[in-house]
């Protein structure tokens, strides 16, 4: 009988995940599924280790960590110090990944200006009070 030990569990479980995430970029995404899968899925688990060196464990701060990545770049959040600092908190994961989106979301729509992205990020942040 096969016997899966918890830290193969939890890998299989990435590897899983993962996959998941791709495939749903792929599907979703024109830019990405313009490109070689090769290049895709070397990407698509580059921005993931990332996510989880960060401390990301729920599936939806790494889809969004790995999603935010595929339009600004992988380590994104080293373009802002106040980013880092959020992402650093160690407040709830809902509440950071809330923040980070909202950073993201901000970077790409003011033409990649960071001060205003930091601030919607900021408000973000205050906002996710009332959720969690």
């Amino acid at each position: 009988m096969l016997q899966i030990r918890g830290h193969q569990e939890e890998v299989l479980a990435d590897v899983l995940l993962l996959e998941r995430i791709h495939k749903s970029m792929h599907r979703n995404i024109v830019s990405f599924r313009e490109c070689p899968l090769e290049d895709t899925s070397e990407f698509s688990a580059m921005a993931f280790t990332h996510a989880k060196s960060l401390g990301f464990k729920s599936e939806r701060a790494l889809a969004s960590y790995v999603l935010s990545s595929w339009y600004v770049d992988i380590g994104f959040e080293n373009k802002s110090p106040f980013l880092i600092s959020l992402l650093q908190d160690l407040s709830s994961e809902f509440r950071i990944t809330f923040a980070m989106n909202a950073w993201v979301s901000s970077f790409l729509k003011n033409e990649r200006n960071i001060a205003i992205a930091n601030e919607e990020a900021l408000i973000a942040w205050v906002e996710s009070t009332k959720f969690s």
